[in-house]
């Protein structure tokens, strides 16, 4: 199973340009495996058209400690261009491809990367120390210290919808939560009940939330998108979602290293774990 740290992260993600939040997706979800048809390939670059970002698509030749893979981001010319900077996690994860493992990404798009943690710019919410990696190896969220050498693969870009932070981003209901960026609606009310995986889908297909059918598990992508990565305990935005939901979150997107399991998400802090269908989880439903 992937190995995780404690979680939570932090503010240094911060806001460029017109003011868009790093840290939150401005975008609907990827795919868990994102096509081929997605990216548009130069030799230096990848652009994804989902999300609007241009990735560098051959990664750092050396590892660095955290600060120095945010020095090398904003060092770095490719392309006749020099404002690259460190992806947030938000924005690293949308390129891993559940789909496979070691490394959990399209070697194709992103020749030679290795099964190994990537720096993300999103620090850790309560230890200043630590900050948030992809572990490509299956793709899993977690935070490690910051004086770790790992490697490294900027970015360039944002979504062009302009700014959108957790407080304008949502429309409330009693019982729903619909997010304007990602499109997508979710089940407003932490869940106490543990199901098996199988159990949490027939759970959401059956709920009807203020006349609303079409329920289902979310993706790990999707789930993702609602971690406040600034928060701990619980990594949410406590207007829209309030109370903590225990425990790690069942999401659509099955691990396939291991048969018969599926990643799950903390949302008290926002690390990804796999667990076996059986094992008993809340769920939060999407449509």
């Amino acid at each position: 199973m992937p190995d995780t740290a404690d979680g939570g992260a932090g503010p240094d993600g911060g806001s460029v340009g017109d003011g868009t939040d790093l840290e939150w997706s401005q975008w609907p979800a990827p795919a868990a495996s994102p096509p081929a048809s997605a990216y548009a390939i130069t030799p230096d670059t990848v652009t994804d058209s989902v999300t609007s970002l241009t990735w560098q698509r051959n990664h750092a030749a050396m590892t660095y400690s955290w600060a120095d893979a945010v020095a090398y981001c904003e060092d770095l010319t490719l392309a006749g261009s020099s404002d690259w900077r460190l992806p947030a996690v938000i924005e690293l994860e949308s390129i891993a491809d559940y789909g496979r493992f070691s490394p959990s990404i399209d070697l194709v798009i992103f020749p030679g990367t290795p099964g190994f943690q990537f720096w993300s710019t999103s620090r850790n919410a309560a230890f200043e120390s630590y900050a948030w990696v992809v572990h490509f190896s299956q793709g899993n969220t977690q935070t490690w210290p910051a004086n770790t050498p790992y490697n490294v693969r900027c970015v360039q870009g944002r979504a062009p919808t302009g700014p959108a932070g957790p407080g304008t981003r949502y429309t409330i209901s009693a019982e729903t939560v619909r997010d304007a960026k990602t499109m997508l609606t979710w089940q407003r009310t932490a869940l106490m009940t543990n199901y098996t995986w199988a159990d949490a889908a027939a759970y959401c297909q059956a709920l009807d939330l203020g006349g609303l059918t079409g329920w289902r598990i979310p993706t790990l992508k999707e789930l993702h998108s609602l971690v406040n990565i600034r928060a701990a305990n619980p990594a949410l935005d406590g207007a829209a979602f309030p109370g903590m939901q225990p425990g790690y979150c069942w999401s659509a997107t099955p691990y396939p290293r291991v048969a018969d399991s599926a990643w799950t998400l903390n949302l008290a802090k926002g690390d990804t774990f796999a667990y076996g269908t059986l094992d008993p989880h809340p769920v939060r439903c999407v449509r």
